[in-house]
């Protein structure tokens, strides 16, 4: 449709990896900087932008990088538990040793394979260095359209530091709004729909 010119305006929004597919397509296409209306991401995982902040983002990014090594180790162990149990201690509140069985399972069989090729995905990114996120900021800042970031209400403990430090990134350098969900964790969209999809779409 672009090629074609059929589509002169764009909204770009995503929840997760789906946050960072969006910043990584704006931060890549810098053609799409005078089309793009809006950019909106919830919780985004593009983690590699850090590289290119202060001293106290830098040591965000590795942590990032940590999770994701912990999570590639695992499915490399086949450890389904330790699998799930590494991504729910990140993203959710709540202790893994107390959801059940059927819920545990739900969350390994919903993330595995495609989660391994998305994270080896992030690594990449992250093993370009400070330039690579620098030129993805720059991209992102001469976006026009308005720049939205939404920090859930209940963040799990591993990605709560995290995440603020890439909204505070892509407000310093990017000049995003960031805004806090009213309810809801880091699967709020689906889990809040009323209370959050508001902010994702407005």
């Amino acid at each position: 449709m672009e090629a074609e010119g059929r589509v002169q305006d764009w909204h770009l929004l995503g929840h997760s990896m789906g946050g960072g597919l969006v910043l990584a397509t704006a931060g890549l296409r810098s053609h799409l900087a005078t089309r793009l209306v809006s950019l909106t991401v919830f919780e985004p995982n593009l983690f590699c932008l850090l590289a290119a902040g202060s001293e106290e983002e830098k040591e965000m990014a590795r942590v990032g990088e940590e999770f994701f090594d912990n999570m590639l180790a695992a499915a490399q162990r086949d450890d389904l538990d330790a699998w799930g149990e590494t991504f729910y201690q990140f993203w959710f509140t709540g202790d893994w040793s107390c959801i059940d069985e059927g819920a545990r399972a739900k969350l390994v069989n919903t993330t595995l394979p495609n989660t391994i090729h998305e994270i080896q995905a992030l690594k990449w990114t992250m093993e370009q260095g400070q330039e690579y996120a620098e030129m993805l900021l720059r991209n992102l800042s001469a976006v026009k359209g308005r720049k939205r970031f939404i920090l859930s209400h209940d963040p799990g403990p591993g990605s709560q530091n995290i995440s603020i430090a890439m909204a505070n990134l892509l407000r310093r350098e990017a000049g995003f709004e960031v805004l806090s969900a009213p309810a809801g964790g880091h699967m709020g969209p689906i889990t809040h729909p009323q209370l959050v999809l508001p902010l994702l779409v407005h």
